[in-house]
């Protein structure tokens, strides 16, 4: 029985080790596992905060993107209404005076005066200037009345040179300003 006994506790002795190896082991794989979940948990996270970022990024892109094309259309519609100024303006009719003399009895009459072939007169005048003549242009013109207005107007403006001398009409503002 004697010679049994060391076989016997080699046995046990190598059942002991096995056991201590696998509750090694068991505790390094648990260890492993929660190393691993508390990774896992942290990566989640981490990939939660970066699409929320992500999102943040696009939303905020997309407004960028969105106040440039504001701003595009914005400038658009001042440099369109800027041009429209210019144009109102530049169809607007000035008023030039015809002469500056007036006598003391004269009153202020407005005569509007037109050239339908200014080209001609003038080949390198530029197109307003074209188009304030075939439009009309206002005169000032001091006279005593209406028809020796439009007849000083027609003295310098003749009709022999294509232009028309339309009717004079009293001044409605305040002749005494001007």
């Amino acid at each position: 029985m004697m010679d049994g006994l060391p076989f016997w506790f080699g046995i046990v002795a190598s059942i002991a080790a096995a056991a201590h190896i696998a509750d090694l082991v068991s505790k390094r794989i648990r260890h492993a596992k929660a190393l691993y979940a508390a990774r896992h948990r942290q990566l989640q996270e981490i990939t939660h905060q970066m699409r929320d970022k992500a999102k943040i990024t696009l939303a905020l892109r997309r407004e960028e993107q969105a106040m440039a094309a504001e701003l595009e259309s914005l400038s658009r519609s001042i440099h369109t209404g800027e041009d429209a100024v210019v144009q109102q303006k530049s169809q607007e009719s000035l008023l030039y005076v015809l002469e500056e003399n007036r006598n003391a009895g004269d009153q202020a009459f407005l005569a509007r005066i037109t050239h339908r072939a200014f080209a001609r007169v003038a080949p390198a005048a530029p197109q307003r200037v074209l188009d304030s003549w075939s439009q009309g242009r206002q005169f000032l013109v001091w006279g005593a009345m209406a028809q020796a207005a439009q007849a000083k107007a027609a003295m310098r403006y003749p009709h022999g040179r294509g232009f028309t001398v339309g009717a004079a009409d009293a001044y409605k503002g305040n002749a005494d300003e001007l």
